[in-house]
């Protein structure tokens, strides 16, 4: 189990993610975000659209939304 210093270091997005076998990376897809998660795909894409989940578009595409550790580790806070 972390605590609140792992936590202020690498946030828990970082260790949910490896605990489900994804590699670091610097963002992660809507569907790779549900698997580390839990979260079902729609829940995670109905907040990114609502904007309670930060997310971004990369420049030219029309979609597949990213979503950084510090973007996840903010919406699993509830911030």
């Amino acid at each position: 189990m972390l605590d609140i210093e792992d936590y202020e270091e690498r946030g828990w997005f970082a260790d949910m993610a490896a605990a489900a076998g994804l590699p670091h990376k610097v963002a992660y897809s809507t569907h790779e975000v549900a698997k580390a998660t839990g979260v079902s795909h729609s829940a995670v894409c109905r907040c990114a659209a609502m904007g309670d989940l930060p997310s971004f578009l990369p420049r030219g595409m029309k979609r597949g939304r990213l979503i950084t550790p510090a973007m996840a580790d903010h919406w699993l806070a509830g911030e």
